[in-house]
């Protein structure tokens, strides 16, 4: 969505992604190079095949904040409780950073971890000539 100077919405929102069989909680979104990273945090349902977890995905969107990503990038671990991402520009795109549970071989605890994003590749346009 823009919004102008005037605080008056230009446009509607962008849908960067979309499930209906998850919780999309906690995101954040950082300027990266030539366009943008989008993170968040996944929440699945509980069922009796499968126990909860969250995920922490991203997606690298271009200058108009348009999708380049085809499907969201897996940050996190499958099948992991991850959460909370938050972001830093760098020289390469964006580091993320979040909190996960380790599982039960390292007791159980919470611990932060962060992963590097490059940023996308600039678009490039061809000249029209006339």
């Amino acid at each position: 969505m823009t919004i102008t100077s005037n605080a008056e919405i230009a446009d509607a929102p962008r849908t960067i992604y979309c499930t209906a069989d998850h919780f999309l909680i906690n995101s954040a979104i950082q300027s990266a190079g030539h366009g943008f990273v989008v993170a968040w945090d996944e929440h699945s349902e509980f069922s009796y095949f499968h126990d909860p977890y969250d995920t922490v995905n991203a997606s690298r969107l271009g200058p108009h904040l348009e999708v380049v990503d085809r499907n969201p990038i897996l940050v996190s671990p499958p099948s992991t409780v991850a959460r909370q991402p938050s972001m830093m520009r760098t020289t390469q795109g964006a580091t993320i950073g979040y909190a996960r549970l380790t599982d039960s071989t390292y007791g159980d605890v919470s611990r932060l971890f962060a992963r590097d994003l490059a940023a996308a590749a600039p678009t490039r346009t061809r000249a029209v000539r006339h």
